[in-house]
C-alpha cells in the first residue's frame, strides 16, 4: 500500500468522511478546466451571474478571456460589482435577460439566488426557508441575441460560452438567444445552464424539457453535476454542460 493510500485510510477511519481520488472531469471545476483548454473559449456570457461566484471561479481557474456578467438584483449586483473591479477583461451589466426587452418585477428572495421573476413552488417553500421574497424590483430585461448584436460579437470569430442561472426563466432566456432563422448563434460553441428535476418554480420547464429543447437546437449534454438537494436528500438542480453536437469534444 502506497503511503498516500495508507494516510487516506487513516484520514477516513478517523473522520468518517470517504476520501477518494477524483481524475478526469468528475468534478465541475476539472470540466470547466476541460472546455477552456480544449475548445479555445475566449468569451463567457454570464446570464445570472448574480454576486459573480461562477465567473470569479473561472478567472481563478485561469480563464484569460473576456466576460462578461448580467445581473438584475440590485444587492447581488453591489457585491458583483466590487468583485469585478480591477479586472478589465470582466463587464458586468445591471440586467435580466428573456425572451422580450421589457421593465419586469423581480421577487428578490433573502438568500438572493432563489430570487426569480416566477413563484416559487410549494416544494421550494417547504425546503428552502430562505427563498422567503422580501421585496421586488423593477429590473431592465434583454432579449440576448439583441445584447450580444448590440456589441458586435455576431460572426466576429469568437467562440462564446453561455451560462444560464436563472431561477426557472431558462427557457425563455433560451428563446431570447435564438437569431430571425431560430438557432443559436453559431459564434455560441457552449451552453452551462442550471435544471430542474422537481419544479422549483411555477411554470419553470424540467430538466427533461430543457434537455429537448437544447437538443432540437445542435446540442448535446456534455457533463452534468448536482447542485442541491431537499431535506429528503432526493436530488432536485443540476449544473449541465452542453457543447454543439459538431464540437471537437464529440469526436
Amino acid at each position: 500500500m502506497s503511503t498516500l493510500r495508507r494516510l487516506r485510510t487513516v484520514f477516513n477511519d478517523k473522520t468518517g468522511l470517504d476520501v477518494i481520488k477524483v481524475s478526469g472531469a468528475h468534478t465541475l471545476p476539472n470540466a470547466l478546466k476541460k472546455l477552456i483548454n480544449e475548445t479555445s473559449i475566449d468569451l463567457v456570457l454570464d446570464i445570472g451571474a448574480n454576486e459573480g461566484q461562477f465567473s470569479g471561479s473561472l478567472i481563478d481557474l485561469g480563464f484569460k478571456g473576456k466576460v462578461i456578467s448580467l445581473e438584475p438584483v440590485s444587492n447581488a449586483y453591489k457585491v458583483l460589482k466590487e468583485k469585478s473591479s480591477g479586472n478589465k477583461n470582466w463587464s458586468i451589466h445591471q440586467l435580466a435577460a428573456g425572451d422580450k426587452n421589457e421593465l419586469l418585477d423581480i421577487k428578490v428572495s433573502k438568500f438572493n439566488v432563489f430570487s426569480s421573476f416566477l413563484e416559487r413552488s410549494n416544494f421550494t417553500k417547504a425546503n428552502w426557508g430562505n427563498s422567503d421574497v422580501v421585496t421586488t424590483e423593477k429590473v431592465e430585461t434583454v432579449r440576448i441575441i439583441d445584447f450580444i448584436k448590440k456589441l458586435d460579437l455576431i460572426n466576429r470569430k469568437k467562440n462564446i460560452f453561455l451560462k444560464i442561472d436563472v431561477q426557472g426563466y431558462e427557457d425563455k432566456v433560451i428563446e431570447g438567444t435564438l437569431c430571425e432563422e431560430g438557432n443559436i448563434p453559431k459564434d455560441i460553441s457552449t451552453i452551462m445552464i442550471e435544471t430542474s428535476l422537481k419544479r422549483t418554480y411555477e411554470n419553470e420547464l424540467l430538466h427533461a424539457e430543457i434537455d429537448q429543447l437544447l437538443s432540437s437546437l445542435g446540442f448535446s449534454l456534455a457533463f452534468i453535476y448536482p447542485v442541491t438537494r431537499a431535506s429528503d436528500l432526493s436530488l432536485n438542480q443540476l449544473d449541465c454542460i452542453y457543447i454543439r453536437s459538431n464540437s471537437r469534444l464529440n469526436k
